[in-house]
């Protein structure tokens, strides 16, 4: 934990990158139902509205891995649910 704090203080650590399978920092901490992990990379600038050209985001990935918690946790930051896409 202390290392994903430490690398989104980095002014040039790419918080929103993306895996080769579209997925964000994020979204696997998300399908992890890492609550600690989600706080920490919002903080540091990640974009919790973010999803890949397939419309998957952090929300998805929750739901995907039946993770009730990150999927409450991402709701009470009031992420709709409809995103398709970069929002602007």
């Amino acid at each position: 934990m202390e290392i994903v704090q430490e690398l989104v203080r980095l002014k040039n650590f790419p918080k929103d990158a993306i895996k080769n399978n579209g997925v964000t920092a994020l979204g696997i901490a998300a399908y992890q139902g890492s609550i600690q992990m989600m706080q920490a990379l919002i903080d540091g600038g990640c974009d919790i509205k973010y999803t890949n050209n397939q419309g998957i985001g952090p929300m998805f990935m929750a739901i995907k891995s039946n993770q009730i918690d990150s999927l409450r946790f991402l709701l009470g930051k009031q992420l709709p649910v409809w995103l398709k896409g970069r929002a602007h």
